[in-house]
C-alpha cells in the first residue's frame, strides 16, 4: 500500500539533476547515510538524495546513536557566478557539474552510490561471478547502467517491475517453492480504513453524497470520503489538484457541470498547494465551488501545525492566517464559514454555492476529534429504531447493526467506546431513535 498514486522511483531525479543518490537498506543505514550525506554535500558542494523504499519508510530498527556535532554557521558570501544562473554563468556551472560527477564516480569506488555508479567496482564484481542478477525495487535503473557498461545482467525479465519486493516475491521470480503457514481465522470482520468517529469531515461528504455531486479530491484523511458508503470523491491526484481539476472540468463541461461540481481540499493542503489554483480560477472568471475542510491541524501526517493554526513547528505562538481571509485576498466574493457538524446548515451552504455564478469558497471549520474532548456517547432506543439503516450511510465505525429477539430486522447499535457524541446520526435519524446517554 502506498500513499502516492504510483510507485515513484526517485532515483530518476538523481540521474536527471546529476546529483548523487544514497540508498540505505535498513533503519541504521538510513541514519548513517543521512549524516554522511551532510558531510559529503560539504565536500562536493552538492545536494544529495536519500532514496527510501516502502519497507525502509514503514519499518523500525535498532540504530547506533552518535555524538551530536555542533556545526559552526558559515554565514553568507556573495557568489553570483554560482547562485545567479544567467546563461553565461550556466555554461560554466555545467562544466562544474560534470567535473563533480566524475569526482563522485571515483569516490563511489570506496562508498557505492546508486548514482553515479563506479564502473570499476561493477566490472570487478561481475568478473567474480558466473551470473549477475540485479534485484532492485522499482524501475531498472541499476540494470540499465550496468548493461550500458557492456555487462550481461539479469533484471526485470525476472524481477517484478511493480509492487514491493519481499522474500516471497523474489522466490516466486525464480520459481522457488513457497511455504505457506495456514492460519484459521473465524468471525473477524473486515476493517477498511475509515474516517474516525466524530470526524468533522464526515458530514460534508454525507451531503455531497446525498446531493449526488461530483467532487474533485485532494491529499489528506478526507480522501477516505471516497470509500463506501459515502462514495463522495471522484479524483485524487496530487496536492492542490482538487482546485485545478475542478476548474479544468468546468472549462470543458460548462456551467451545467459546475452546478454539480465541488472541489474538496483540507486546510493544510490549501495553504500548501491550493492558493495558486484558486487565484487562477478567479483571474480567468471561472465557476469554481471550493470546499475547505478546516480541522485546525494537519491530521493525516501527525497533527503538525500550519499557517491556519497560529502555531509554529516548535509550539510557540505565530501569526494565524485564516483561509477565508486568504480567499477574500485572492478576489473571491462568495466566502462562507460553516459548522460542518450541523448538517442542515452544511447542505444549505453547499446549495447556495452551487447556485452562485463565479468562484465560491466554503470553509467548514470544526476541530479534529483528537483536539477536543468527546461529548457523552449516543445510544439507540431500540423501540423506536425500525432498522432503516439510514444512519449507516454516514460511514461511522461506531454504528453497527445487531439482532434483537422478536424483531424481523436488525436495529442500529452504537458502540459506546467508539462514539464521540458528534450528533450527526441524531440529525440523520428520521425516527428520533438516537439520544444522548446520561453518562458523561
Amino acid at each position: 500500500m502506498w500513499s502516492s498514486q504510483n510507485e515513484q522511483d526517485n532515483r530518476h531525479y538523481g540521474r536527471h539533476a546529476k546529483i548523487p543518490v544514497l540508498e540505505p537498506s535498513d533503519a541504521n543505514e538510513a541514519k548513517i547515510f543521512t549524516e554522511l550525506a551532510f558531510d559529503l554535500s560539504e565536500e562536493f558542494d552538492s545536494v544529495f538524495l536519500l532514496r527510501l523504499t516502502t519497507r525502509i519508510s514503514h519499518s523500525s530498527g535498532i540504530v547506533e546513536l552518535g555524538t551530536r556535532k555542533n556545526i559552526e554557521v558559515k554565514g553568507y558570501v556573495k557568489d553570483i557566478k554560482k547562485r545567479l544562473v544567467l546563461p553565461a554563468h550556466a555554461r560554466i556551472l555545467h562544466q562544474i557539474v560534470e567535473e563533480r560527477i566524475r569526482r563522485l564516480t571515483d569516490y563511489a569506488e570506496k562508498f557505492p552510490f546508486t548514482h553515479p555508479i563506479s564502473p570499476k567496482l561493477i566490472k570487478k564484481f561481475a568478473r567474480s561471478v558466473k551470473k549477475l542478477i540485479v534485484i532492485e525495487e522499482g524501475d531498472p535503473v541499476l540494470e540499465q547502467e550496468i548493461k550500458a557498461l557492456g555487462i550481461d545482467v539479469i533484471g526485470k525479465e525476472k524481477i517484478p517491475l511493480c509492487g514491493e519486493l519481499d522474500p516471497t516475491a523474489i522466490k516466486r521470480s525464480f520459481g522457488k517453492k513457497i511455504y505457506k503457514t495456514k492460519i484459521e481465522v473465524k468471525d473477524i470482520s473486515e476493517r477498511p480504513p475509515v474516517l474516525c468517529p466524530g470526524c468533522p469531515e464526515r458530514g460534508v461528504f454525507y451531503i455531497i453524497s446525498k446531493l449526488k455531486l461530483t467532487a474533485t479530491g485532494d491529499i489528506g484523511c478526507y480522501t477516505l470520503g471516497a470509500l463506501p458508503p459515502l462514495n463522495a470523491m471522484d479524483t485524487c491526484i496530487c496536492m492542490g489538484a482538487s482546485v485545478t481539476n475542478a476548474y479544468g472540468m468546468e472549462r470543458m463541461g460548462g456551467a451545467e457541470l459546475s452546478k454539480k461540481l465541488v472541489a474538496v481540499i483540507g486546510d493544510s493542503t490549501f495553504f500548501h498547494s491550493g492558493i495558486t489554483g484558486l487565484i487562477n480560477a478567479v483571474y480567468n472568471k471561472g465557476n469554481l465551488n471550493l470546499i475547505i475542510l478546516d480541522n485546525l491541524t494537519t491530521a493525516m501526517t501527525g497533527h503538525q501545525p500550519h499557517p491556519g493554526t497560529g502555531k509554529l513547528a516548535r509550539g510557540e505562538e505565530g501569526k494565524r492566517i485564516l483561509p477565508e481571509d486568504v480567499a477574500r485576498g485572492c478576489g473571491v466574493e462568495f466566502v462562507r464559514v460553516v459548522d460542518p457538524m450541523d448538517l442542515k446548515k452544511t447542505e444549505q451552504a453547499i446549495k447556495e454555492a452551487l447556485n452562485y455564478n463565479g468562484v465560491t469558497v466554503l470553509v467548514f471549520r470544526s476541530p479534529c476529534v483528537f483536539l477536543k474532548k468527546p461529548s457523552p456517547y449516543l445510544v439507540v432506543n431500540t423501540d423506536k429504531c425500525n432498522g432503516c439503516k439510514l444512519c449507516l450511510k454516514l460511514g461511522c465505525p461506531a454504528i453497527n447493526l445487531r439482532e434483537i429477539e422478536k424483531r424481523e430486522k436488525p436495529v442500529a447499535f452504537i458502540e459506546p467506546t467508539l462514539c464521540n457524541g458528534c450528533n450527526l446520526c441524531v440529525q440523520v435519524c428520521m425516527h428520533n431513535a438516537i439520544t444522548t446517554s446520561k453518562k458523561d
